[in-house]
C-alpha cells in the first residue's frame, strides 16, 4: 500500500509541471485571439499567423507544449504581439 501511494505522488510530481504547461500554452492561445482581433497587420499576415496559431494548437493536443508555445511566440511576433514571450 505505501509503495503505491509513493507511486501516485511521485507521478503527480511528474505531471506538474506538465499540466502547468498547457494550461500556459492555452492562456496564450487565448492571448493570440484577442491580439489578433485588434491587429493592425495586413489580412495576409493574420492569416499566416492563424495558421500557426492553429498547428501551435495541434501540438498542444499531440502533448508537444514546447512546439506549441514556439508557434504562439512567431505568431504573436507576426502580428506585432509579444504575448507569446
Amino acid at each position: 500500500m505505501r509503495t503505491l501511494i509513493l507511486g501516485v505522488a511521485a507521478a503527480m510530481l511528474a505531471a506538474g509541471p506538465a499540466f502547468a504547461q498547457a494550461q500556459t500554452c492555452q492562456q496564450h492561445i487565448s492571448a493570440f485571439d484577442k491580439a489578433v482581433a485588434v491587429s493592425k497587420v495586413d489580412a495576409e499576415r493574420i492569416e499566416a499567423a492563424k495558421k500557426l496559431r492553429a498547428d501551435g494548437e495541434e501540438k498542444l493536443k499531440a502533448g508537444d507544449e514546447s512546439g506549441c508555445m514556439a508557434d504562439l511566440a512567431k505568431a504573436g511576433e507576426m502580428i506585432g504581439s509579444n504575448m507569446a514571450k
